[in-house]
């Protein structure tokens, strides 16, 4: 069996390392020039960070990131509201950290880069695709192209994003002295608004920031210090610490992929990531989740007597938990958010009421990797 891989962000470069620990031959072509991906901090659940160490690259990891004990939302004056009951919540790594740590594991003869895809044809229970003037031919095709995927337009055009109405900012704030919650994953909530940031090195906080917003609000393409200062002016100090100690802010209007029941392989062509179940950042599963599918499919690619048994399997095997995260993400998303002070003062209120037991359930839930 030979499997082509398409797209060299964290799905598919997750992809090519189960497979080249698997034994299974397979080539990752990118269409840029050279691995790499724009943000900002990425969460990395413990069980992923397992998952990883099985890859031999886990030491690699925790090198580059922070372990965070638990995640602690405040009000936005700076009132601590909960903590999840955990004594290790996850590890926040820079995404071009992750990246890195993910290729230089992947032998250079594995993978091609500076290399759009011109076409894809399926024939002969084979995928052959095109870039400039070469063609390859492979068993079995992994799309791992984003939300926008192409080569999903193609096969399964109605699987389409979800617009969730929220706009994000997100930044890597550079301080030198020292700073409240070094330890915490911290959310303010307040005024509608959600802050969230985390140290993930000696001087560096990953931040982000949500807002119920029109993509078409003319106010959101102001200079972005100065817009989300103005925004958060009433929040804690703290908050606009580290927006004034930003150089690099990235917007995006987020979007998701809504449950659906179509399968995600159509022939010899399989989606993972993004590409086929991207979910909003609410519970910072988007890149724990593509690396768990990557180890899904590899797994059953592995086990299976035929690679249609293996796509078969992935489909039903990962569809339910990932719908179950999707839903959760989407509904936290606005959950966090209250239009009045009484409104916020019913949310803090469940919040503080809520059972330890139940949120250590839902953690648990969202953060396990099923055993395959």
């Amino acid at each position: 069996m030979k499997v082509g891989i398409v797209g060299g962000g964290i799905g598919g470069l997750s992809t090519a390392l189960a497979l080249e620990n698997a034994g299974i031959d397979y080539h990752l072509h990118e269409q840029a020039s050279a691995f790499g991906e724009v943000g900002a901090g990425i969460m990395l659940t413990p069980d992923i960070v397992e998952l990883l160490d099985q890859w031999g690259i886990g030491d690699n990891l925790r090198k580059k990131a922070n372990a965070i004990a638990d995640l602690s939302i405040f009000d936005h004056l700076g009132k601590k509201i909960i903590s999840t009951p955990t004594q290790l919540f996850g590890y926040f790594i820079h995404r071009a950290d992750l990246i890195q740590v993910l290729s230089e594991k992947i032998p250079a003869e594995r993978f091609s880069l500076g290399q759009p895809i011109k076409a894809i044809t399926q024939a002969n229970n084979k995928v052959s695709i095109t870039y400039q003037d070469q063609s390859h031919q492979y068993d079995l095709l992994i799309a791992a192209d984003g939300i926008r995927s192409n080569i999903r337009q193609q096969v399964l055009p109605k699987i389409q994003p979800r617009y969730t109405k929220q706009t994000s900012w997100r930044g890597i704030a550079e301080i030198d002295t020292p700073m409240k919650w070094e330890n915490s994953l911290c959310e303010l909530w307040g005024e509608n608004l959600r802050f969230g940031f985390v140290k993930i090195s000696t001087n560096k906080w990953a931040w982000y920031a949500f807002k119920w917003i029109k993509p078409t609000d003319p106010t959101a393409d102001q200079d972005p210090a100065e817009f989300l200062s103005n925004l958060f002016n009433n929040f804690h100090p703290q908050v606009n610490t580290i927006i004034a100690n930003t150089k690099h802010f990235i917007k995006t209007d987020l979007y998701d992929i809504p449950p659906h029941k179509a399968n995600w392989y159509h022939d010899k062509i399989c989606f993972i990531g993004d590409s086929i179940h991207a979910i909003t950042p609410h519970v910072a599963q988007g890149a724990c989740q593509a690396i768990e599918s990557a180890h899904v499919l590899t797994t059953l690619l592995k086990r299976e007597q035929s690679i249609e048994q293996a796509l078969q399997a992935y489909t039903k095997f990962r569809r339910s938990r990932i719908h179950f995260i999707t839903r959760i993400s989407h509904f936290f998303g606005a959950f966090s958010h209250v239009r009045t002070k009484a409104g916020y003062h019913r949310l803090f209120w469940s919040l503080r009421i809520a059972p330890s037991s139940i949120i250590a359930w839902l953690i648990g839930r969202i953060n396990t990797i099923p055993k395959v």
